[in-house]
């Protein structure tokens, strides 16, 4: 006779609905919890100048400045809008800036994709510039 029984590992073991509700609750606990972390991160970005420097017939040139009051170093990805005077969108483009800490800083970006044609500067209304922060919901 023997003094120890062997596992059966072929034997299937079913996880408790009470662990697997556990666990979801945690992914969606944590998913919440990053995304109202990133609206309220302490980097706040300020927008200076806008203007459409050089416009063609197939891009728009957007000049504008970034004032970072913080103590570091922040990268982050913003989206550039144009829109007609009527208030349709010509252009949009999402890109990357990095700011160093306490300066203002001159960026040049090309809005090269336009869904509306132009054929001068009076064409184009408004532009604006917001920090990018993507959505899971």
């Amino acid at each position: 006779m023997k003094s120890v029984d062997r596992i059966d590992i072929t034997k299937k073991r079913p996880i408790p609905a009470s662990a697997k509700l556990v666990i979801l609750l945690a992914v969606i606990f944590g998913i919440w919890l990053r995304a109202n972390w990133v609206k309220k991160q302490p980097y706040t970005l300020h927008f200076l100048n806008i203007r459409a420097t050089e416009v063609t017939s197939s891009s728009i040139e957007v000049t504008f400045e970034v004032a970072n009051p913080n103590n570091i170093e922040v990268k982050k990805n913003v989206l550039i809008r144009a829109f007609t005077t009527k208030g349709e969108l010509i252009a949009d483009r999402i890109t990357e800036i990095v700011s160093q800490p306490k300066k203002k800083q001159k960026y040049i970006k090309m809005l090269n994709i336009l869904n509306v044609p132009i054929k001068s500067t009076d064409d184009i209304g408004d532009i604006t510039i917001e920090v990018y922060t993507p959505s899971f919901f």
